[in-house]
């Protein structure tokens, strides 16, 4: 199988995902994202995704809502490394996180960085999303998050904001986080990668935006020493 490395978010466009005239929705896929169909659409050790911004916000913001969680943990592995590059002020770094699909089927994952673009134009119109959170905790207790991150969506109504992994086969997922010095009773960092995949509902109800939000399952890496995680490991 040939490695590809493909940045698909930079090629996504603000498309609603719902709500719009079939032929509406055609003819702005195949003029925005023309140049994403002369890649193949295949499966990929070498998928990798910039999630370090500018990030298209959603224009409705959630006011209340619901959520959900089964417990289930991700047949993922989760391996983290430190991009080259220099630092901003806030000690801000580019990370790089690694999904690998460890189960026997193909595993759906969502690639787009760009929440806006997936929502429906119409207000009165529900659309629904895959969200997948990526982020680090620096305590043994896994209870401190660090600020920063990725939250990337996907839509069945645009494929190209969703990945499909074979068995065995990976994502790269670039983020930046602010790797401040972290302590927690005295004793040095100790980072772990966590991601969350949700099904998300946005919709209207009494003029208020509402989402619901059902975790479909989660999973972490192993620890990370400030020091392996310079070196990649």
């Amino acid at each position: 199988m040939p490695h590809i490395n493909r940045a698909v978010t930079q090629h996504l466009s603000p498309i609603a995902s719902e709500g719009i005239p079939m032929r509406n929705i055609a003819s702005r896929f195949f003029t925005v994202l023309f140049p994403l169909l002369i890649v193949p659409v295949v499966a990929t050790s070498q998928v990798t995704i910039d999630a370090t911004g500018p990030i298209h916000e959603r224009q409705r913001i959630p006011q209340r809502g619901s959520s959900g969680s089964t417990g289930y943990r991700l047949p993922l592995r989760i391996t983290i490394a430190l991009r080259n590059g220099p630092r901003d002020k806030n000690d801000s770094a580019v990370v790089e996180f690694i999904l690998t699909n460890l189960s026997e089927k193909d595993q759906t994952i969502p690639v787009s960085p760009n929440p806006g673009a997936l929502e429906s134009t119409d207000p009165k119109v529900a659309y629904s999303v895959k969200h997948l959170g990526l982020y680090l905790t620096s305590d043994k207790k896994q209870e401190l998050i660090v600020t920063g991150g990725a939250q990337l969506y996907g839509s069945r109504a645009i494929p190209e904001t969703l990945v499909k992994l074979a068995p065995g086969e990976s994502i790269h997922v670039l983020a930046k986080v602010e790797l401040k010095s972290h302590s927690s009773d005295g004793n040095s960092s100790v980072f772990v990668a966590h991601a969350v995949l949700n099904d998300e509902t946005v919709r209207q109800t009494d003029g208020e935006t509402v989402m619901d939000s059902q975790e479909i399952g989660s999973a972490a890496s192993s620890e990370y020493t400030p020091e392996s995680l310079s070196k990649g490991g």
